[in-house]
C-alpha cells in the first residue's frame, strides 16, 4: 500500500514534466540531434547499429505529427528498430 501511495504522489510531478516537454518546440534539426543521441544511448557502437537518426524521426502515426519534445520522444522511442534492438548484420 505504501508503495502505491508513493507512485501516486509522483504522478503530479510526471504530469508537470510531460507538460513542459509538450511546450518545448523543436526544429527539424533538433529532431535529428535528439534521435542521434537516443541512437547512441541504445547502440553505443554506432557501426553495429546499422541505423541512421533520420530513420528514427519518420512519422508513423497521426500522433507523431507534433514538433514538441514530448512528440519527438515518443516518435523515437516507439520506433521498432529501437525497442527490438535491430542491428545490421554483415553476411
Amino acid at each position: 500500500m505504501a508503495a502505491a501511495l508513493q507512485v501516486a504522489e509522483q504522478f503530479e510531478s510526471l504530469a508537470v514534466q510531460v507538460e513542459r516537454m509538450e511546450h518545448r518546440r523543436m526544429f527539424k534539426n533538433e529532431h535529428l540531434v535528439f534521435a542521434g543521441q537516443a541512437l547512441t544511448l541504445r547502440f553505443p557502437d554506432a557501426a553495429q547499429a546499422g541505423l541512421w537518426a533520420v530513420k528514427l524521426v519518420g512519422r508513423r502515426r497521426v500522433q507523431d505529427a507534433g514538433h514538441d519534445l514530448w512528440s519527438v520522444l515518443n516518435m523515437v522511442q516507439e520506433n521498432p528498430a529501437v525497442w527490438l534492438g535491430i542491428r545490421r548484420t554483415d553476411a
